[in-house]
């Protein structure tokens, strides 16, 4: 997965920084990959067809996030079913990484025990969705 340069920037300023927070960032800093892990949770393993309709994204967005979320192993296609493109959610993966971020924006709240990164992971997806909703 490609690194952007504010992660970059930011993994050399933050000690708590790691390369599988920048993974997480980028897996989960988009509307669009956020919408497809949502939809593939709910719905199980879907052609990239179904998955462009069912969400609302273009083909070629949904096809675009589908290979960015595969090379960051949170969907995969096994081999026998390439030609199909059939999409398989790798809900370990993806929690790892959601749980990742969490632990980390929660870092900073330590004597707020009440707070967790879901606090505020959860909200800033909500609105990105009414955004491109």
């Amino acid at each position: 997965m490609s690194v952007s340069f504010a992660a970059k920037k930011l993994g050399h300023q933050d000690p708590y920084w790691s390369a599988e927070l920048t993974v997480a960032a980028a897996v989960y800093g988009t509307a669009a990959h956020m919408q497809i892990i949502r939809y593939l949770r709910a719905n199980g393993p879907s052609t990239r067809r179904d998955i462009a309709r069912r969400t609302g994204l273009s083909h070629g967005l949904a096809a675009q996030c589908l290979n960015k979320l595969k090379s960051a192993g949170v969907v995969t296609t096994p081999p026998e079913e390439q030609v199909a493109e059939t999409y398989h959610l790798e809900t370990g993966r993806a929690e790892g990484l959601f749980r990742a971020l969490e632990s980390y924006l929660h870092l900073g709240q330590k004597d707020q025990p009440d707070a967790t990164g879901s606090a505020v992971v959860l909200p800033l997806h909500d609105g990105l969705r009414r955004q491109t909703g």
